[in-house]
């Protein structure tokens, strides 16, 4: 990272759009080598491609309910495992957040495809983070589009 961080920052990132739209990827790839890819379990889950079987399997009105809580206190206790699972050397983590600062500094790029860049990578990234740490990094998103706001 200390390599692709130097190029980054360099006379030629500062340049032109390309330059700095390949530093942005470079710097997502980094961040998406030191985490593990795995699948955060509060995505999104698809259901059944089939409307028939959707429909077949689907439960009672008045069940719904009861069946959503359940899902949803599921899927809360799925996420407190995964947050307590989760270990990351000291190394990796000073990187992960260099890359994360390095990110949402180019989501005020003045050209849109480096920004585009930022924000898919910051996606990428926060799909493979806990829940607590990518409601972090939404955080600070959130954070730069008031600033903008305001």
């Amino acid at each position: 990272w200390a390599a692709a961080a130097a190029l980054a920052s360099g006379a030629g990132a500062s340049g032109g759009s390309l330059a700095r739209l390949l530093a942005t990827k470079l710097a997502q790839r980094v961040a998406l080598v030191a985490l593990a890819p795995t699948v955060a379990p509060w995505r999104y889950q698809r259901g059944c491609r089939s409307l028939e079987a959707n429909l077949a399997s689907a439960p009672e009105a008045g069940e719904v309910g009861a069946a959503s809580a359940a899902l949803a206190d599921a899927a809360d206790a799925e996420c407190n495992d995964d947050d307590e699972d989760f270990e990351m050397d000291e190394v990796a983590g000073e990187v992960l957040e260099d890359v994360i600062e390095a990110l949402l500094s180019s989501l005020r790029d003045k050209d849109t495809v480096v920004r585009w860049s930022a924000a898919k990578g910051l996606g990428r990234i926060t799909g493979r983070l806990p829940s607590s740490l990518a409601d972090d990094v939404v955080g600070s998103v959130l954070e730069l589009l008031c600033a903008v706001e305001g």
